[in-house]
């Protein structure tokens, strides 16, 4: 199984966690600046929006009606998918890397997950949305993609800002009034299959490659 691509010298595993202020949980991320960010109508709907296929996918596998990340078989299966497309990938999580990866079961899926740049969502940070512009920007850079080519799949609010700043949001029902506002396509709640069908999408969309 193919690990997730890096573009250039993967970084020291001390250098993986990106530490990134979030407004704390149930709380909606403040209004970007005007005189940096061009507002974008709500579920903007672009032409080529049903083929967009990104370059880079952040993924919030988090749970916190489960008290962590957490992933069904089927999840996990569709991840696996991903990560045998060489998709690169980033998650988005407000728990310790390591819960991350002793969510999944695969060994070989694990093994791909701990070479996965991660993007910490602290509640306890300062909620400054502009910040989501200049970690996604990093993360681009190191993966080599663009800001117009990342999807960001939203499950909780803590991934305001992330949908923000991303071109295309896919968002589960319970992410957040920001979240599902800016989103161009919306999903069940994560306990009603919302995760799966995203994740499905994505596998299928990449087949179309």
């Amino acid at each position: 199984m193919a690990s997730a691509a890096w573009c250039g010298t993967p970084p020291s595993p001390s250098s993986r966690r990106l530490a990134f202020g979030c407004p704390a949980r149930g709380v909606q991320a403040p209004a970007r600046h005007e005189s940096q960010h061009v507002a974008r109508p709500q579920h903007s709907a672009r032409p080529d929006a049903q083929a967009f296929i990104p370059d880079l996918a952040v993924l919030d596998i988090d749970d916190p009606a489960s008290g962590g990340p957490t992933l069904s078989l089927r999840e996990e299966a569709l991840l696996a998918e991903l990560v045998n497309y060489n998709t690169p990938l980033v998650l988005a999580t407000a728990y310790e890397a390591e819960r991350l990866v002793g969510a999944v079961s695969d060994p070989r899926l694990r093994a791909a997950l701990e070479l996965t740049p991660i993007i910490s969502l602290d509640p306890a940070g300062p909620p400054l949305a502009d910040s989501g512009a200049a970690m996604l920007a990093q993360t681009c850079s190191r993966l080599g993609g663009r800001l117009d080519s990342i999807l960001v799949v939203a499950a909780t609010p803590l991934d305001a800002p992330l949908a923000l700043e991303a071109d295309t949001t896919w968002a589960l029902r319970g992410s957040g009034p920001t979240c599902e506002a800016v989103a161009r396509q919306t999903f069940p709640p994560r306990d009603q299959g919302g995760l799966t069908q995203a994740l499905r999408q994505l596998t299928e969309r990449l087949q179309m490659l």
